[in-house]
């Protein structure tokens, strides 16, 4: 807990955002075969979104990168925490330790880029290109999404045959990506 605690957990989008099996990202592959509600078809294309950026994660944390500025990263900077509201800015590449990595929420508007970010997101978009021509055929726009995330009031208690955890997150993150990195150390 006290490694959470002080150094945050993956800001991984949880199960819940994929459906059951993945049912939300076999849909999304399924678009153009058949209409669905915007509001369905909304779940479908942001289940891509969080896939692709948990795949890049994922592959940051495999090769030790995901603490570590990269050539085309960007950054942000907590303005404000009260209240345990993140108010942030994008800044591109600072080795200041008061800014915060993000990964991408890819998009349409994506710019190609030869650095090493894109390269990285060239090798997952590569392999799952499909499900990334569905996100240039709907318009999406690209967005950042913050890396790591620090739980804030992090505490927890046994009492007699359980365990009571509680923490604040900031909107967007997922309780169930924390308690996973919480049952690792256990």
């Amino acid at each position: 807990m006290n490694f959470v605690r002080a150094g945050g957990f993956p800001n991984y989008f949880g199960p819940q955002r994929f459906g059951i099996d993945n049912a939300n990202i076999q849909n999304a592959l399924k678009l153009n075969e058949r209409r669905v509600s915007k509001n369905l078809k909304s779940i479908y294309l942001s289940a891509i979104r969080s896939y692709f950026f948990n795949e890049i994660l994922s592959e940051r944390i495999h090769r030790n990168i995901h603490r570590t500025e990269l050539d085309g990263d960007f950054c942000l900077k907590a303005k404000d925490f009260e209240d345990n509201q993140f108010m942030l800015d994008y800044v591109q590449g600072t080795q200041d330790k008061s800014f915060f990595l993000t990964g991408s929420l890819l998009g349409d508007n994506r710019p190609e880029k030869i650095n090493d970010i894109g390269l990285l997101e060239n090798e997952i978009i590569s392999k799952n290109r499909d499900l990334f021509n569905i996100i240039k055929c709907n318009r999406m726009q690209l967005s950042q999404r913050l890396l790591i995330i620090k739980p804030m009031n992090l505490s927890y208690y046994i009492d007699l045959d359980s365990i009571c955890i509680k923490f604040d997150l900031p909107s967007g993150a997922y309780a169930t990506s924390l308690m996973r990195e919480l049952f690792k150390e256990i």
